[in-house]
């Protein structure tokens, strides 16, 4: 039979076989079959499809097509609202050829969702690392936890744990009130330091160490 396999490539579908077609069943023969892994571009919920990139089209058939409960989506209109909220989606599963394109389209026989959050994962692993920061102050709000907004989102909170370190250096501030002192006058504060991530949206850090310095006008 035609043993074809479908590899996606830099956006482009493959289609790998060994061209031994020695018998002359319809396109439901199992040794037709094409297997499919790619991350899912569109879905028409009303047709039934689903495209993956690089343009191949697969059909869904109630009838025929068996859609794996294991995965994290089981319906097409679960695959749409998962796209429409921007996650990444990958399909995988078996198939047999309806029209050979362009686009190639397929009749699924079985397909697995899965939603692919590795960014997700990616973030959840920096909560706990230790993370290093440095921009200038947007503002300073004092209290038991005082909590520091950098210019570039960051938020740094400050607790009893934290050490203010003094650099000596005639533009150094060496505490949260002169640091308070500095804004209300106008004055740019830079600081950096290094601490604990406590979460990523936006980046928090619970500072060990923190130093504050005047940026001069000019400098």
């Amino acid at each position: 039979g035609l043993a074809i396999e479908l590899r996606v490539n830099d956006g482009t579908t493959e289609l790998e076989g060994d061209g031994d077609d020695d018998d002359n069943e319809g396109p439901d023969d199992a040794d037709d079959e094409d297997e499919f892994e790619a991350t899912v571009t569109a879905v028409d919920v009303e047709a039934g499809t689903f495209t993956l990139e690089g343009g191949t089209i697969v059909r869904i058939d109630p009838e025929r097509t068996k859609i794996d409960s294991e995965g994290d989506l089981t319906t097409l209109i679960d695959v749409n609202e998962a796209l429409e909220a921007g996650k990444l989606v990958r399909a995988e599963g078996d198939a047999v050829p309806e029209s050979p394109g362009p686009p190639l389209q397929l009749l699924a026989l079985k397909v697995k969702f899965e939603i692919d959050d590795e960014d997700e994962e990616e973030d959840e692993q920096r909560v706990g690392d230790e993370e290093d920061f440095e921009d200038t102050i947007a503002s300073l709000a004092v209290d038991e936890i005082s909590t520091l907004v950098l210019d570039n989102g960051t938020v740094v909170l400050i607790d009893g744990n934290t050490e203010i370190k003094q650099s000596g250096d005639e533009k150094s501030l060496n505490s949260l009130q002169e640091v308070v002192d500095a804004l209300n006058a106008g004055r740019t504060v830079e600081t950096k330091g290094k601490g604990i991530v406590q979460g990523v949206e936006p980046l928090t850090i619970l500072a060990d160490e923190i130093e504050f310095e005047l940026v001069e006008k000019g400098s």
